[in-house]
């Protein structure tokens, strides 16, 4: 079944909002995993939205975690995402 990138991402929009995600990071994470999938990366794309659910069950994923520069010198930045996704830890880091 082929799906729009836009619906998809609506759908992941909604699921990360109830699994409480923030908003600010709802948007860069649901572009990520949708960019990765239409690259060819199904390793980070959407293939693994089940499994991000085991782990929330599980309690080894926090949507809502903060990012916290721990270091940031001119050429090392360290960035601890708090045990969520890196997703928006990474964008961040940027």
């Amino acid at each position: 079944m082929k799906v729009s990138s836009e619906v998809l991402r609506e759908q992941l929009g909604l699921i990360f909002r109830v699994w409480g995600m923030p908003a600010e990071f709802i948007e860069m994470t649901s572009r990520v995993m949708i960019d990765t999938d239409l690259h060819g990366i199904d390793s980070h794309g959407i293939g693994m939205l089940s499994v991000y659910n085991n782990w929330r069950k599980m309690g080894r994923i926090i949507f809502d975690a903060p990012i916290t520069v721990v270091t940031d010198l001119p050429s090392l930045c360290l960035i601890d995402g708090g045990g969520g996704l890196g997703h928006p830890v990474g964008i961040q880091g940027m």
